[in-house]
């Protein structure tokens, strides 16, 4: 970091969101809260900006997510690089869509969704770290992304 700073690059450095997707990941918050205020010492020691996830607030929209919740989405990835290209001071036509919230899910709904989130992401997570399995790269190779239904283009072909 020392080097890079010194060759006079614009260094960007970046928050971890602190979102709570779930009391099951709530001691984990911790963890994040001291990484963040490392980035932000470490920026301010070497000149770096920072693009502090930890304060968008758009991000409280799961439109925002992938399933796993852990993942930005489409429309995550595309806010997040107007916010960058802001930050830069970088002109740009990238306008973020903001889907509204349906109606709040009912109790019943939300524990269905939490059951199916821990069952389908969480579990198999921590099964996979336990045995030292990782699911390794998609694509070993670069491959071109498709311009039209990109990546779900893509994961067909590959299958």
């Amino acid at each position: 970091m020392v080097r890079l700073a010194g060759t006079g690059a614009q260094l960007l450095l970046f928050t971890g969101y602190d979102v709570e997707v779930s009391a099951v990941l709530s001691p984990l918050r911790r963890k994040n809260h001291l990484y963040n205020d490392g980035v932000r010492r470490i920026a301010a020691r070497h000149g770096a900006l920072v693009v502090d996830f930890a304060s968008f607030d758009a991000y409280r929209n799961p439109h925002f997510w992938c399933a796993d919740r852990l993942h930005m989405s489409k429309a995550g990835h595309k806010y997040m690089a107007g916010r960058v290209l802001d930050l830069l001071g970088v002109p740009h036509g990238i306008v973020a869509k903001h889907k509204k919230r349906g109606p709040a899910p009912t109790w019943k709904q939300w524990g269905r969704d939490q059951y199916r989130w821990i069952n389908d992401w969480v579990l198999s997570m921590f099964a996979r770290k336990l045995r030292g399995v990782t699911l390794g790269p998609r694509w070993p190779e670069p491959v071109r992304v498709p311009p039209k239904k990109g990546l779900k283009k893509l994961a067909k072909i590959s299958r």
